[in-house]
């Protein structure tokens, strides 16, 4: 573990941000908002978006962290609300903005590499896409609370004076 708790915060990024967008996607239609999904009903058709938002969204759950971390910085001592509208600000703005990067790339870019670019921005891209971009918001709220949680646990504690 990292002495600023930065894997776990990371990771948690990844692991909370990507399941609850996927939520926030899949929620409202079921598998009829995925069409990328293959034709399951039901639990598997949630689970295979799980799995497609984890493997899709990572590379933006990571930037989100890192940009959230770096805005919220900023703000000193940068207290749990701030946290939470810098995340809510954020994750849409973060998501279009991606969305809208992914379309000049896909034209440019071509061959083994590019399609690795193109696929580690497509998650953006297929939110934007469902047209359920407001989605983010609450989402963006609800992860940089956890993210919160996760960076003030791993702050330096004042000592005690004569210890």
């Amino acid at each position: 573990m990292t002495r600023r708790g930065s894997f776990a915060y990371y990771l948690a990024a990844v692991a909370v941000g990507c399941p609850l967008v996927t939520l926030a996607v899949w929620l409202p239609g079921g598998s009829a908002g995925m069409q990328w999904t293959a034709d399951t009903r039901g639990a598997a058709s949630f689970f295979l978006a799980v799995f497609l938002g984890l493997l899709l969204g990572a590379t933006a759950a990571l930037l989100f962290g890192f940009l959230l971390r770096r805005i919220v910085a900023v703000w000193k001592p940068g207290r749990l609300w701030h946290w939470i509208v810098a995340g809510a600000l954020l994750a849409p703005a973060e998501v279009w903005l991606l969305a809208r990067l992914l379309n000049p790339l896909d034209a440019v870019l071509s061959g083994r590499f590019g399609s690795m670019v193109i696929a580690l921005l497509a998650g953006p891209a297929l939110v934007h896409g469902s047209g359920r971009l407001w989605a983010t918001v609450p989402v963006g709220a609800l992860t940089a609370f956890v993210l919160h949680r996760i960076h003030s646990a791993f702050q330096p504690q004042p000592t005690e004076p004569g210890r």
